[in-house]
């Protein structure tokens, strides 16, 4: 499923907050399915401490230059996961569970 731009940058946001003890990040993607791709915080040490969820879109909503480059990185080091699962880390798939759980009852 293709999230809009605005559901997109909620998702990011919550589940990053979810999962602030993880070792794992959403990230918003142009080329991912759904529109987010899970991401080792590895990738971002590069860029520091100090990445917030707005630094990780434009103003229109798409992501930014600095999203595409930590997915980049992430991608070129293997430290990318396209599904929670993926990532083995509980925190996050216990995240990503909750939020499709609201996400189903508010269809």
């Amino acid at each position: 499923m293709k999230f809009s731009q605005c559901a997109r940058a909620a998702i990011v946001a919550t589940i990053n907050h979810l999962t602030s003890h993880s070792n794992w990040l959403v990230v918003p993607s142009a080329s991912a399915h759904t529109g987010i791709v899970f991401v080792h915080k590895r990738a971002f040490t590069i860029f520091g401490n100090g990445i917030k969820t707005v630094d990780l879109f434009t103003p229109l909503g798409d992501p930014s230059q600095l999203a595409f480059e930590i997915h980049r990185i992430a991608e070129n080091h293997g430290l990318i996961a396209v599904t929670a699962e993926m990532t083995d880390c509980p925190i996050l798939a216990e995240a990503v569970e909750e939020f499709m759980i609201f996400e189903e009852a508010q269809e």
